[in-house]
């Protein structure tokens, strides 16, 4: 599900280990035969300015809106700078990622209490005040996986046990997770 070519090593960084054409193609290709099932890439400014320069962005107008939208390869383009761009000592590693349609389902999670209602009498110039306390647990899951609550230490999930690879494990065969990573230095 992932390639990758980014390398921390000291010089300049070679096209070989630079987002293009040909490793977005490798990406697709661990999903096989779904390799055509891809229709959204995220990724990082930085690769995607290298993918404008190589001219292999397509702008497309939305007929509803009237906006300009940028493809690649029939993919419509995220770029957003919150994705990982992890600073090594001699080069920043960024991960593109591709999404197929259900990549990611929602669902929602137990709580202990869903909803209460307190009661201040005194509040509200003397006319009391009702307060409606709801509380929800909403889930948004990678398709295909299945998270190991086992090392998880509290209630729920930290950022940081959901960020450890070790606590999933993916139960569908891979060409039926729509979901791909490329690891570039640019």
């Amino acid at each position: 599900m992932r390639i990758t070519v980014a390398t921390d090593v000291a010089g300049a960084v070679t096209d070989a280990e630079r987002i293009s054409s040909e490793l977005i193609i490798d990406a697709e290709q661990t999903a096989g035969d779904h390799a055509g099932g891809f229709q959204v890439i995220a990724m990082h400014s930085v690769p995607y300015g290298r993918l404008r320069k190589l001219n292999l962005i397509d702008f497309v107008r939305d007929a509803d809106n009237n906006t300009m939208f940028a493809t690649y390869g029939g993919k419509r383009i995220v770029v957003d700078d919150s994705l990982p761009a992890v600073a090594g000592t001699n080069r920043v590693t960024y991960t593109s990622i591709l999404f197929g349609a259900g990549a990611f389902v929602m669902g929602e999670g137990r709580v202990l209490v869903p909803s209460e209602m307190d009661r201040k009498p005194s509040s509200g110039n003397g006319g009391g005040e009702d307060v409606i306390h709801s509380r929800r647990a909403d889930i948004i899951h990678p398709l295909g996986f299945t998270f190991n609550s086992a090392s998880v230490a509290g209630q729920s999930a930290t950022q940081a046990e959901l960020a450890t690879a070790a606590n999933w494990t993916r139960v569908w065969d891979r060409k039926n997770v729509p979901i791909a990573f490329l690891q570039t230095n640019g």
